[in-house]
């Protein structure tokens, strides 16, 4: 069998990782291939590293459809992991196997300095892929360095002739910090899994969320988080602000506690709730929603607390952000309903087109369910719709 070790931080496993193990297994192939995930390379001393169990994680559910294994030999090894330690101990789970070790091809000018490196080569061979872009693609350049590889220690160093898309966990570190989108760089599981596990946030929102997950259930507050994710992607389709409206999407259920709950919370706060609130309770989390975000959360800015506040139902005209935050509480990628992920991976002429075919969803699920529609909503709906006219 042609097993291919694959090994990095991936902190995040990003669409050039995966790109690299399909291609390499192809062109070699490999019956398999192994992703070990670093617990302290060598070759990087980062700080602020994310946690490997974590890493682990998201990395099982990026490959799970591509039938790879990632391994957490080296995470259960602990400390300072060199690449001769782990394959002599992969090498001695499959002695009959032969051992391709994948590696970027900008990493064999350095393999010289490796630790071990005749030893490496005695173990498998190396897999060198390029990046696009990247100044050691040169295919002359590579052969040079490649054969002086197997001059002076031997073995197998195969190039391969494709490079792999552009992608940087770095890059995709700071897009995250800075409320842009990577659903062009990971898969949907791993950016999910960054927002649940808020990694990559700068230490303000990290406060914000941790205090968030204190006060809800653990869905609601994966749910919140999701939508803050979902917020950000919509912002960018439609020019707003990124950064608002993931704190808007993220905070929207802050106050999404039971009906008893939140009209004890009224109470205790002196909070006058309306008949139509009385009448429809669960209008009362949207409400309640923007007043726990400004006297518990500190948010002063009156466009984040106004979409908050109309999250559920909407108004008549609606702000951008009203919009976006509305839409992204519908269709953030782990609401089960199938209408969610048509509406997801539509391209609309506007967010008003988006939100008048959720409404319209909306509606019609909850006559067919025997409830009545807020009275309000018809009329919400029907000002998108002069609004959507106006603009045709």
């Amino acid at each position: 069998m042609k097993i291919g070790i694959y090994g990095g931080t991936f902190d995040p496993v990003h669409n050039g990782h995966i790109f690299v193990a399909n291609m390499v297994k192809e062109r070699l192939g490999l019956d398999r291939v192994i992703f070990v995930v670093s617990s302290d390379p060598p070759h990087k001393h980062i700080n602020g590293l994310t946690p490997a169990p974590l890493r682990l994680n998201m990395l099982s559910e990026a490959i799970l459809d591509y039938g790879f294994t990632a391994s957490d030999i080296e995470i259960r090894r602990g400390g300072v992991s060199y690449t001769v330690d782990t394959l002599t101990e992969l090498k001695n789970q499959f002695p009959d196997d032969d051992l391709f070790f994948i590696v970027g091809a900008d990493m064999l000018a350095d393999f010289h300095s490796w630790y071990h490196p005749k030893e490496i080569l005695g173990l498998a061979a190396l897999a060198a892929i390029g990046r696009d872009g990247h100044e050691l693609n040169n295919r002359y350049e590579l052969e040079e360095i490649a054969q002086s590889i197997r001059d002076e220690f031997g073995g197998s160093v195969i190039l391969l002739n494709e490079s792999g898309p552009d992608i940087s966990s770095t890059d995709v570190r700071k897009r995250i910090k800075d409320a842009q989108s990577v659903s062009d760089s990971v898969p949907l599981c791993v950016e999910m899994y960054s927002y649940i596990h808020r990694l990559y946030f700068d230490d303000e929102l990290t406060a914000i969320c941790k205090k968030l997950e204190k006060t809800l259930k653990r869905s609601r507050y994966e749910h919140t988080m999701l939508v803050g994710m979902e917020a950000v992607r919509l912002a960018g389709i439609y020019g707003y602000d990124t950064k608002k409206a993931r704190l808007a999407g993220i905070l929207h259920d802050c106050a999404k506690f039971s009906e008893n709950e939140l009209i004890s919370l009224a109470e205790r706060r002196n909070i006058e709730l309306s008949e139509a609130e009385l009448a429809y309770p669960y209008l009362l989390h949207s409400r309640l929603g923007a007043f726990v975000a400004e006297s518990d959360y500190g948010i002063d800015d009156a466009e984040i607390l106004n979409a908050i506040r109309r999250h559920t139902l909407g108004c008549v005209n609606m702000t951008l952000l009203d919009k976006i935050i509305y839409l992204a509480d519908k269709i953030e990628p782990s609401r089960g309903y199938e209408f969610a992920s048509t509406v997801r991976n539509t391209v609309y002429p506007s967010i008003d087109d988006a939100v008048i075919a959720i409404m319209e969803h909306s509606v019609d699920y909850t006559v067919s369910c025997g409830r009545n529609v807020h009275p309000e909503t018809y009329k919400i709906l029907n000002s998108l719709k002069e609004n959507t006219k106006s603009k045709g």
